[in-house]
């Protein structure tokens, strides 16, 4: 005679069991590997630091490149986006040409995640000047600052493939 597993015992495994396995995890213990970031970019997100160890420039599907920076590991392997899964605070700006220069009113976004909640906030008063684009890497610098939101200094970040 067969053993009947209780409904809700088999319901309480299928929600414990992403927690006993890693996923859902602190960024921190993700073993996947991210895209490190290079410069000495950082900033403040609602007075909270904001010190980006990773980064990736992203082609998205309408041809906008889009740079993103973050605390968590993002990278290529994960095609660059922000994985709503990922806890932390992130910062992406939409690159508006790929010939280095100097660009005024770049749209800038911060985006807090905990906990499957996010907090959004930037603006559309950035300055971003690309010193070098290559099929395998942007670098430049940022500028931006409103009330208790700023972000400053240079980045280097891997170019993702289209997809």
């Amino acid at each position: 005679m067969a053993t009947r597993i209780p409904t809700t015992l088999l319901f309480a495994i299928a929600v414990a069991l992403p927690f006993a396995t890693g996923c859902g995890s602190d960024d921190d213990q993700d073993e996947s590997p991210g895209s490190p970031l290079s410069g000495d970019v950082s900033g403040t997100f609602l007075g909270r630091a904001f010190t980006p160890r990773y980064g990736v420039a992203v082609q998205l599907p309408d041809a906008t490149t889009k740079v993103e920076l973050s605390m968590a590991k993002i990278s290529c392997q994960r095609n660059g986006l922000i994985d709503e899964s990922l806890n932390g605070l992130f910062a992406h700006f939409a690159v508006p040409s790929l010939a280095p220069g100097t660009y005024s009113n770049v749209f800038l976004e911060f985006d807090q995640r905990a906990r499957n909640e996010a907090t959004v906030g930037g603006g559309i008063t950035a300055t971003l000047t690309l010193d070098s684009v290559t099929g395998e890497a942007i670098s430049g610098s940022v500028s931006y600052a409103f009330i208790d939101d700023a972000l400053n200094g240079t980045f280097g970040v891997p170019r993702c493939p289209a997809h």
